[in-house]
Order: structure tokens, then sequence, then C-alpha cells
């Protein structure tokens, strides 16, 4: 993931996370790369679950799974259940099951563990920030496009 010196947070944009040009035609174009970001990153997400399944085949207390709000995409770490019903989501470093999860591995397993968890950490922020800016442009072009039907 690209940084600046301020951090990752005025990604995608150049500068001081202000935009070339206000221009409506050139804001599509920047909500359509966006697009193409978000697209980019949920392969990304795809890939890492699909190394996880490699790595741990099926014999294991937890995997990762793909989340999908309808709004947002995020990859959550769900525990294996023998009730399908119950979704059983936690979070590998902030709940009681993550930590046990960690403290009862050996050390190469809690190794691997927390770097598929730092790698799904990133792109769940870099997801969100992408997709995020993308709603809030395609909103000020559609109140451009009211105002210019108004007016």
């Amino acid at each position: 993931m690209p940084t600046s010196a301020k951090g990752p947070f005025l990604l995608p944009f150049k500068g001081k996370g202000r935009y070339d040009s206000w221009k409506p035609h050139d804001l599509r174009i920047q909500v359509t790369r966006l697009k193409c970001l978000c697209h980019d990153t949920e392969q990304e997400m795809l890939d890492l679950l699909s190394r996880f399944d490699q790595t741990f085949g099926p014999q294991r207390p937890a995997y990762l799974a793909l989340h999908n709000t309808g709004t947002i995409k995020a990859i959550r770490w769900r525990r294996k259940s023998s009730t399908p019903d119950k979704q059983n989501y936690f979070e590998m470093i902030d709940s009681d099951y993550g930590l046990a999860l960690l403290r009862e591995s050996s050390a190469p397993v809690k190794e691997v563990y927390l770097a598929f968890e730092q790698t799904r950490l990133k792109l769940n922020l870099v997801y969100a920030l992408y997709r995020h800016e993308q709603k809030r442009l395609q909103r000020y072009l559609d109140s451009l496009s009211i105002i210019a039907r108004i007016g």
C-alpha cells in the first residue's frame, strides 16, 4: 500500500489530498479510478482468503471469510461452528477467542496468523477508504447535477 509522509489516509489523491481539477468530467474519471481500485482490492482480498486456505487446509479452528454487508466488504475471522446458523465472527487481536487461539498456537503458527491478520487489516482499511471516497465524490457529482437542473 502506498503511503505519504502524512500516512495512507490522503491517498489515493495527489499532494495534500486535493484534486487537480474540480470539473465534473475529471471527478467522474476519479470515481471510475476509485471503482477500479476497489475492484483490485477485492481481488487481493479473495487472494488472501485463498492463500489462507492453502496454508492451513480444512483442519483449522478459524478461517478468513469475506463479509459483504451490501455497502462494503471486509475480511473477517470466523471460527468453525457446529451450528451453521451462527456467524461466529471474531477479532483476532481484540477478542478473548482470538487471543486464546494465538496463545494456544505454536510460535510458527502464531506468526503466520499474525501475518494474515496484518494483511487483513490493511486490505480492509484500503477498501473502506477507496469505497468511502468513491461514494462521497459520486454524491457530490449527483448534487451538481441537481443544481444544474434547477438553475
